[in-house]
């Protein structure tokens, strides 16, 4: 029932691999400890990209109480990750 982060990813994506150490330096942070991070790979879970209308790879979605309140796809600056990532605590 709590904030869930969704980071749609492949593995031979540049900007997905330049997103995580962001994404994780700040999920580690203790605002974030009842925050579920999740990774969904872009090239074997077909069902989840149809369900969620989630067009690339690197895309990010943030859910809170079942419901998507943030999202941003092709992005590396570390500030707008950071931005949207803060809306699942806000």
């Amino acid at each position: 029932g709590g904030p869930v982060v969704v980071h749609v990813h492949a593995d031979w994506c540049a900007v997905c691999k330049a997103q995580l150490p962001v994404m994780e330096r700040v999920l580690a942070g203790s605002a974030y400890k009842g925050v579920q991070a999740v990774r969904v790979n872009f090239d074997r879970d077909k069902q989840f990209l149809t369900d969620y209308r989630v067009l690339r790879q690197s895309t990010i979605i943030v859910f809170k109480g079942g419901k998507e309140i943030a999202r941003l796809s092709y992005e590396t600056d570390p500030a707008r990750i950071e931005q949207t990532l803060a809306t699942a605590i806000s």
